[in-house]
């Protein structure tokens, strides 16, 4: 997938579920930081983001949240729906 990134640079965020972890997890969204075509880290202009799971039969961690991508005027934020509490978004 790194390498469709790399190519396709109107990719803008990879969402990826296949860890069972909260999204409070320090490595759970990685932003572009190298913007060179020549580098191996390079992860072009995408927004890399690791979701939680919704419910607690699934969790690793006990948490259950979900993304929630929101668009605007200068692009997109991503946003982290609890669902422990009542679905509240931050």
């Amino acid at each position: 997938f790194i390498e469709l990134v790399r190519e396709h640079r109107c990719i803008k965020a990879w969402f990826s579920g296949h860890f069972h972890l909260g999204q409070d997890n320090h490595g759970s969204i990685t932003f572009p930081t190298i913007d060179s075509k020549d580098s191996p880290n390079n992860r072009g202009s995408c927004v890399f983001a690791q979701t939680s799971v919704m419910r607690s039969e699934t969790t690793r961690d006990a948490r259950q949240q979900s993304r929630l991508l929101r668009g605007n005027k200068h692009g997109f934020e991503i946003c982290t729906v609890d669902h422990q509490k009542d679905g509240k978004i931050r």
